[in-house]
């Protein structure tokens, strides 16, 4: 008979917390006892999805993978078939446990190396070979924190450590200090948190030699959840990352402004980014992540396409993408504003975008307003089709026109009651 503790384990909480694997779990095994794993998955806002109830699975933890958000969707999914399941298996980047109902040991060969499959009536890992020193502190861990809620607080701990190293790396290399920042810790407890903040950030910590090391001091690879300031005077100064390989210029500022000002902007602007890519770019020059990685893409063609800032013809289009369906909201204009002035956008520029913008909410508002109030006024009272409003300049006229669609209305509420 399942139960939750078949899963507070040793195994799963180095798996799924300090190697940031994927785990496949057959047969079938009831959610209540699933959802104990929450525990590893601290970092992460824990989603439950179940698989019949979905149209395409695939597109939705795909697109979750790829946006960015401080903390990111973890995918339980269960009551999967294995054809189902094997559409999954394949997502390098996403963060996911699958319950599969049948046998799925066959699929292991197709899957990507970072799904675990587990046979839960065999009690086995079938593709993950554990050595006794890999279980230590997590056999620590678990031993200390007796419930639930502590064994969340213990990892909480060390995903808190994880970014104030993460962001002391990005702010200020030159005073990096790893054995500083981990300094309450033991040998061992260290090597396991450098670890988890490697797997989580998807990065490599620089050793001593080689931020001392002159020679690598001008490359850089990023990939992350989080960006920080990262000033033009340490171009010289950023360490090795895996992932994209570039020189120091980081335009992740830019991009975050972007993303926080407001959704809707932000997810055309992803749209029209990749429009682009498509359009413009050779494919052959761009690495795995700058292909599937909005900021990533961004910041290559800010290095190499876009060095004197985002060219007038990519806002433009930008522009008329947003005017489409209707066009943006007052409010919406303003924040394109303000995203516009945070991207250092000449003034001119975005003067000639704003006013094409507002012209274009105020043709919608008038027409809005004139088929409003036309559709109240009987056939007979309409010199033409189209329903004129005198300009307020002209007052007498204003005022006339004003007093005459008022008797207009009146008459035609008396008349529908």
């Amino acid at each position: 008979m399942d139960t939750e503790y078949d899963f507070l384990t040793p195994e799963f909480l180095h798996l799924i917390f300090f190697k940031q694997k994927n785990v496949v779990i057959f047969p079938h095994v009831d959610l209540k006892h699933l959802r104990a794993l929450e525990a590893f998955t601290v970092g992460y806002n824990l989603i439950d999805l179940e698989a019949t109830a979905l149209y395409n699975i695939r597109e939705m933890v795909r697109s979750d993978a790829e946006s960015y958000s401080q903390t990111p969707n973890y995918h339980l999914i269960y009551n999967l078939d294995k054809e189902k399941a094997k559409q999954l298996l394949d997502l390098e980047n996403a963060h996911i446990i699958l319950n599969v109902n049948q046998n799925c040991s066959d699929l292991i060969d197709l899957a990507h190396e970072s799904f675990i499959f587990y046979n839960k009536k065999a009690t086995k890992f079938l593709n993950y070979e554990f050595t006794l020193p890999d279980l230590k502190i997590e056999k620590m861990i678990l031993s200390l924190a007796k419930t639930y809620e502590m064994i969340r607080d213990e990892l909480q701990e060390i995903k808190n450590t994880a970014t104030k190293i993460y962001t002391n790396l990005m702010n200020n290399i030159d005073m990096f200090d790893i054995d500083r920042l981990t300094s309450s810790y033991t040998k061992a407890e260290q090597e396991r948190i450098i670890e988890f903040t490697e797997n989580y950030y998807d990065i490599i910590l620089p050793d001593d030699n080689e931020i001392e090391n002159e020679d690598q001091k001008d490359t850089v690879a990023t990939e992350s959840r989080e960006y920080e300031n990262i000033s033009q005077k340490r171009e010289d100064s950023i360490p090795k990352f895996t992932g994209m390989t570039t020189r120091a210029l980081d335009f992740s500022d830019d991009f975050e402004i972007i993303k926080n000002q407001n959704k809707h902007i932000f997810r055309v602007f992803l749209h029209e980014l990749d429009e682009y890519r498509q359009q413009e770019i050779n494919n052959s020059n761009l690495d795995l992540h700058q292909f599937f990685v909005p900021n990533d893409l961004y910041n290559y063609l800010r290095r190499h396409h876009w060095s004197e800032g985002i060219p007038e013809s990519f806002l433009n289009q930008w522009n008329a993408a947003l005017n489409r369906n209707g066009g943006l909201s007052q409010e919406e204009l303003l924040d394109f504003e303000n995203i516009l002035r945070g991207l250092d956008i000449k003034n001119e520029i975005i003067h000639q975008i704003i006013d094409e913008s507002e012209s274009k909410i105020q043709k919608i508002d008038n027409g809005n307003k004139n088929n409003a109030l036309g559709s109240l006024l009987n056939e007979n009272d309409k010199e033409s089709r189209e329903y004129k409003i005198p300009p307020v300049s002209d007052f007498a006229r204003f005022k006339a026109w004003m007093i005459d669609t008022l008797d207009a209305i009146e008459k035609k509420l008396k008349n529908s009651t």
